[in-house]
């Protein structure tokens, strides 16, 4: 169930005579219609029910599919984002209830000649989510020139993925300059960032995407709308090539102008602690994809070099981000000085050069009696501006990384401990430790769990009673040091 929400004069304009237009291609409503049953469910307003339904080519788009065109009641539209968010709502309950995916269009949108075949194809494939995202141009040059492409008396537009990317580049929204990766004015809502490849295109990176197309039955949306659990495998795709799927959003120069007013760069600091805002569990998988929107044959060598740009700046996000989770668990479990150490590791950059892998950590998380055990000496090298490697070594000897949750279960500790005496973990700093049980408590390499475990995201955190080695050997060297050498220069705790 294909579904819009669309009023007023210029977005019934677009929808008619553009989106639909685009839509009508032959290989992409058209082609779709003919693998699975479609319909169309277009939300309006009383003063636009006519002008939509009666419209030739709604009347044409009938021919491949349903088209029902149904009153938005109940919904105050001088929201106009809260009233589209409420009737895609309601088509989506009406998908849920007739047992169909759902498939959520923008009126103002165009679509590249072969993008629905791609979607045929994909659900051929097996996929029951698909993603997608729109690049944003500026409306009044961009809308001259495409509706210029309509040859009179034809319902349909068809318009390569190539030559719509490059319709697209002439009249690029300011907000979509601003994503590039060296923008001067980087928005503070920052769900996606562009690596030019020059002459060629651009790579993109999405950090959270809500939902194109999804079986309604099967999603579970948070409160940012975005998926409350992982894809399983062969579950959902990311179309990432412009050759396959290339849509673009029409929006008013001055659309979200706050957002890049202010002179900022990307950082991955910045950035992390954006994402956990709209955290969901498969935001990992659509960042992953590396999309291609080209205008021109693409030169590998040339897009693969960006691509690796890419892939070190969202590795140091995601890290700062997990290492955002970490602080605000730590704060809430009570773990007050290793909380401030992770603030600390966050803002010197420290968590993005820890971090290791894709899948979740076990993080073993000291108390604050563990540290202050060691001494005053012991607590001020924690903190000593002189002794970074000793924060990262304690990181490091602290996380357990590449946990599986699924393989491992909820509580992997208690897991290893049932298999005996040859149980044993390693750590990021090559550190083996024994897991073992004793008095009703799991040890692990001579220190007590008090408390956990703790599902954090992919994560799961458990509270120990020690420092673990080599990070307490170092800390206590680092401590005797700080303490015959009182005015050296620290960190405030």
């Amino acid at each position: 169930m294909m579904v819009t929400a669309v009023w007023g004069d210029w977005h019934t304009k677009m929808l008619l005579e553009m989106n639909i237009p685009t839509l009508l291609a032959p290989d992409n409503m058209p082609a779709l219609s003919r693998q699975v049953d479609v319909t169309y469910v277009i939300y309006t307003r009383e003063e636009d029910f006519d002008r939509l339904d009666k419209a030739p080519i709604i009347l044409e788009m009938r021919r491949y599919m349903k088209v029902n065109v149904t009153l938005l009641k109940d919904v105050d539209l001088s929201n106009p984002i809260a009233a589209h968010h409420a009737a895609w709502a309601k088509g989506i309950d009406l998908a849920r209830t007739a047992g169909m995916l759902a498939l959520l269009m923008p009126p103002d949108v165009a679509w590249s000649s072969t993008s629905f075949k791609t979607v045929g194809q994909k659900l051929a494939e097996g996929h029951q989510a698909i993603l997608m995202t729109y690049l944003r141009v500026e409306d009044k040059s961009f809308e001259k020139n495409i509706l210029a492409l309509r040859t009179a008396g034809s319902h349909s537009l068809a318009i390569s993925g190539n030559d719509l990317v490059t319709l697209c580049v002439r009249s690029l929204h300011p907000l979509m300059a601003a994503y590039l990766r060296n923008s001067d004015y980087f928005p503070i809502h920052p769900e996606m960032m562009f690596w030019p490849v020059k002459d060629e295109g651009m790579v993109l990176r999405v950090l959270a995407r809500e939902m194109f197309l999804f079986d309604p039955n099967k999603a579970d949306l948070n409160a940012v709308a975005l998926p409350n659990r992982p894809f399983k495998p062969g579950e959902a795709c990311f179309i990432d090539d412009s050759d396959d799927l290339f849509a673009v959003s029409l929006a008013p120069l001055g659309t979200d102008l706050a957002w890049h007013v202010n002179r900022r760069t990307a950082d991955p600091i910045d950035v992390g602690g954006w994402w956990l805002s709209y955290d969901s569990p498969v935001n990992d998988f659509v960042v992953s994809h590396k999309v291609r929107w080209h205008f021109a044959p693409v030169t590998e060598k040339k897009w693969q070099a960006a691509e690796l740009a890419s892939d070190l700046f969202i590795r140091r996000a995601a890290a700062s981000r997990e290492a955002n989770r970490l602080w605000l668990r730590a704060r809430h479990l009570g773990c007050r000085l290793a909380a401030k150490l992770i603030a600390l590791s966050i803002y010197t950059g420290l968590a993005a050069r820890v971090a290791r892998g894709r899948k979740g950590n076990i993080v073993l998380l000291p108390s604050d009696g563990a540290f202050e055990a060691g001494g005053q000496g012991f607590v001020d090298a924690l903190f000593d501006a002189k002794s970074p490697a000793v924060r990262s070594q304690l990181f490091k000897a602290h996380l357990v990384c590449e946990y599986d949750p699924v393989e491992a279960g909820e509580d992997p500790l208690a897991q290893l401990a049932s298999l005996g005496a040859d149980a044993e973990i390693g750590t990021v700093s090559g550190q083996v430790h024994a897991v073992k049980r004793r008095d009703n408590a799991i040890f692990v390499g001579g220190a007590r769990v008090v408390s956990g475990p703790v599902s954090l995201g992919p994560h799961v955190v458990y509270i120990v009673d020690k420092v673990l080695e080599p990070a307490r050997s170092m800390l206590t060297h680092a401590g005797a040091r700080v303490a015959a050498d009182p005015s050296g220069e620290s960190v405030s705790t």
